[in-house]
């Protein structure tokens, strides 16, 4: 497990003496598969997501849950409240709004636990404390409506390290995750379809992300499931 070299002449995936980095260490971006995969009951979870209620648009393309709190070794002290907010400054499509999204269940807290306690992640965090953040999230898309994953264009999160887990890619097309250096228009490093157990993680005050929008492979409905990991490291 770790780094999967043999995407690296495509998207060019980072190496650090040819190790899996560390917090510190991740200077722009590493895609890697983790363990233990999801079973039924996380995939199903997802089917149990409610809208979200800060869309623009009429068309509901997004599902989501929410959780945060203090990672350490010892396991996630999660917190009760599931406000999140960021300034418009970083999210123009919803910022300067302090939105309340459904608590994330059980079911994806625990898995999420599990992929933070696998050799990867013990290796990546290190002994740190963070502030971090679950969202659970998919986008939806039908014959007459396309799903947004990042309505808000390419951007940025305010934290230090997200990290983007692929769960599903059920009958469509599109959703390609890319990443540019430096600016919404800087070079662009990373282009990849995330497919299911595949994860990226970047360095979010270096570059910015984006993924495109899903449509219908045939007629009918079609989702792309991921979660959303966030890591601020506590001094």
């Amino acid at each position: 497990m770790g780094i999967d070299e043999s995407r690296d002449a495509s998207i060019g995936v980072e190496h650090l003496d040819k190790n899996e980095p560390c917090f510190t260490e991740l200077e722009r971006f590493v895609v890697t598969t983790l363990e233990p995969l999801p079973d039924e009951e996380v995939m199903d979870s997802f089917a149990q997501l409610p809208d979200d209620d800060y869309l623009k648009e009429e068309w509901v393309f997004r599902k989501r849950a929410y959780a945060r709190g203090i990672l350490t070794e010892a396991g996630i002290e999660w917190h009760p409240d599931t406000d999140f907010f960021q300034s418009r400054e970083i999210n123009e499509y919803a910022g300067d709004i302090k939105r309340i999204f459904a608590p994330a269940g059980e079911v994806i807290r625990d898995y999420t636990l599990k992929l933070l306690r696998g050799p990867f992640y013990r290796h990546f965090l290190g002994n740190g404390r963070y502030h971090f953040g679950l969202h659970q999230i998919r986008i939806v898309c039908d014959g007459q409506h396309e799903g947004h994953p990042v309505p808000e264009g390419y951007h940025q999160d305010g934290f230090d390290v997200v990290a983007i887990h692929c769960f599903q890619r059920d009958n469509i097309i599109g959703g390609k995750s890319f990443l540019r250096e430096g600016s919404p228009d800087g070079p662009c490093i990373l282009e990849n379809d995330l497919d299911p157990g595949v994860a990226l993680l970047f360095n979010d005050h270096r570059l910015y992300h984006y993924a495109t929008p899903i449509t219908s492979r045939t007629p009918g409905l079609g989702c792309r499931d991921m979660c959303v990991l966030t890591f601020s490291l506590i001094p």
